[in-house]
């Protein structure tokens, strides 16, 4: 998975060739991180997603439905300000960089204004800035002294990101590949060597022209020739449009172009780059939101069965004991017979059984107590268990119960996707397994 230079450049094409002069109807901010502008467009209202999430940093329409939040950013109630009522002017994409330029035709009265995503991962950002190039908001601001060598705050003038000190693809001689290749590749594999000396190759590429250029079969005086043409060719078709969109599902795997190094009957050739990336990241998100909530979901009755079964094992406990009560009645009554037979401070006697004389029983004492209050105590006991083993019955079935429909839970929610584990979440709510979370009350507005 790779939102590459290549990706970016097919996105901004077909963003240009399909929403140039739409006009801005809402932004939305549906999570964090995440903002979604809808157009109007031959009779549809598509969105604009970006995502400056660190994990999936990433800009493509979607057919994604936002919600609205309740209480969106500052910097979401800045776009809608600028961008609704105006027009998606123009979309643009500087050489080999995983970034997005938008210029907007303003609404009445505002002047006009460009929206910039830089797509890099956990650098990712989204950025308003004037026609001057000042900053109107951001994202994600970084102060002066949080970042010295790239200041983005409200009215600072802004800096693209710093360039990498890479070959140009488009430009590159052959001799200036073949000399920064061939000293890169003595310390590195062939994939670092190639990524690390020309601009727009990620790694997933760098193994695809790795592959098309026949290395490491062919000997490296034929293959870096053939590297370099690869290359070249590469990005000829991505400046003209004719690369070809695909994704591995199984994989998690997706590209702008065709993936010759992995099993063709593995990948799903796309028309539209937008719709593929809208359809991979709809299912990686899914797919990793679900495993999340299976993982809170177990996580909590595994807690809960782990809790109830040290329970149970009291109960029982408890049980035995309640089902000692006659013994503890035996006790009292030999220790009223014959506690006159119990020397002081001793912790048993063996004293004759009431019932038959002719044996004997070992009856526990408390060494502090004499053998009449040994004998109270052994009556309390009895009395007390006799009384609980009902009650620990009962409590005792509850808790096997319990027990029962944890270990049900458990199935269930490894058997089942998304929206059946939603299921499970609001019938562990109901059942008191799972707190639900309260919404936070909005503070009143100062008059």
């Amino acid at each position: 998975m790779s939102f590459d230079t290549l990706t970016m450049k097919a996105v901004t094409d077909e963003l240009q060739s399909e929403l140039t002069g739409a006009p801005v109807q809402r932004v939305y901010e549906p999570e964090r991180n995440e903002i979604i502008i809808h157009l109007y467009s031959h009779g549809s209202q598509p969105g604009m997603l970006f995502s400056i999430d660190p994990s999936y940093a990433r800009v493509h329409l979607t057919e994604k439905r936002s919600q609205r939040k309740e209480q969106p950013s500052p910097f979401c109630m800045l776009l809608r300000k600028y961008l609704v009522g105006g027009r998606a002017a123009s979309f643009s994409n500087p050489p080999l960089e995983r970034i997005l330029e938008i210029e907007f035709d303003p609404p009445e009265g505002l002047p006009p204004v460009k929206l910039i995503a830089e797509i890099m991962s956990r650098r990712s950002n989204i950025i308003l800035v004037d026609k001057n190039g000042t900053i109107l908001g951001a994202a994600k601001t970084a102060s002066w002294d949080k970042n010295p060598a790239r200041v983005i705050m409200p009215g600072e003038k802004y800096e693209p990101p710093p360039a990498q000190n890479k070959l140009n693809p488009l430009e590159m001689e052959f001799s200036q590949f073949a000399k920064t290749f061939s000293e890169l590749i003595t310390n590195n594999k062939p994939e670092k060597a190639l990524f690390s000396s020309v601009g727009g190759v990620s790694p997933l590429a760098a193994r695809e022209l790795l592959y098309r250029a026949g290395w490491p079969n062919k000997d490296p005086d034929q293959a870096i020739p053939a590297l370099y043409e690869e290359i070249k060719d590469l990005f000829r078709k991505s400046e003209t449009g004719s690369l070809q969109p695909v994704m591995l599902p199984d994989e998690g795997i997706y590209a702008a172009i065709n993936l010759a190094h992995l099993p063709e009957e593995k990948q799903d050739k796309w028309e539209s780059i937008n719709k593929m990336l809208d359809h991979f990241y709809n299912r990686l998100i899914s797919r990793h939101r679900e495993k999340l909530l299976k993982e809170q979901l177990r996580s909590t009755v595994e807690k809960r069965l782990s809790a109830l079964l040290k329970k149970k094992r009291l109960q029982k406990k408890e049980l035995q004991n309640a089902a000692d009560a006659p013994r503890h009645r035996l006790y009292g009554e030999i220790l009223l017979a014959f506690g006159h037979q119990v020397p002081r401070g001793a912790s048993s006697a063996n004293l004759p059984d009431i019932y038959n004389p002719d044996s004997e029983v070992t009856v526990p004492l408390k060494p502090s107590k004499t053998a009449a209050a040994n004998a109270q105590d052994h009556f309390n006991r009895y009395r007390k268990a006799k009384s609980g083993q009902e009650k620990i019955k009962k409590q005792l079935r509850k808790t096997k119960s319990e027990v029962e429909y944890c270990r049900s839970l458990l199935y269930t929610i490894e058997d089942n996707n998304a929206d059946g584990l939603e299921e499970v979440k609001q019938e562990m709510i109901e059942s008191g397994l799972l707190k639900e979370k309260k919404k936070k009350k909005k503070r009143p507005s100062a008059a």
